[in-house]
């Protein structure tokens, strides 16, 4: 008998009964393959997502008072004064969108502090878009669980 020109094929292991996964698909939980992460160049290949400043939107809750958050310290209710002065260390540091959350002084069952002219947001929206147009401001303004009376999402009706 001769040999055979071509090299011979190796045979799959056949997966055990119930085993998670089968050796011929992916051994991934035993053998994970890191050849795509040795170099920064391949890397940089099979990147799925890239992420970056001016992909975000950073929430910012304005009221009348400011209030620091002593467990989120990222975190606080600013008034207008302190809003522009966060307004303008993210838009430095390359965050081009925010969405404003409002804290009313008051709040009524109408919630008109979500509606009227002179509302928290509606205020802070007029000392922003002058002094950063280049800031995307997101407003959300069916939030009215802060501004009625009883906390709730939806104008209440007696």
């Amino acid at each position: 008998m001769g040999t055979s020109p071509c090299p011979r094929r190796r045979q799959r292991a056949r997966p055990e009964q119930g085993a998670a996964y089968h050796p011929g698909v992916s051994a991934f939980p035993v053998t994970r393959l890191r050849r795509f992460r040795r170099t920064a160049s391949l890397r940089g290949l099979v990147r799925e997502t890239r992420l970056s400043l001016d992909q975000f939107v950073m929430p910012l809750f304005v009221a009348p008072e400011p209030l620091a958050n002593e467990e989120l310290p990222g975190m606080a209710r600013f008034d207008l004064d302190s809003l522009l002065h966060e307004a303008e260390v993210l838009s430095e540091s390359g965050v081009r969108a925010v969405l404003l959350f409002g804290v009313p002084a008051e709040k009524d069952e109408e919630a008109t502090g979500a509606w009227e002219d002179d509302g928290i947001v509606q205020q802070a929206l007029r000392a922003l878009r002058p002094r950063f147009p280049e800031l995307v401001l997101l407003w959300w303004s069916t939030a009215t669980s802060t501004t009625t009376e009883a906390s709730s999402c939806s104008l209440v009706r007696r």
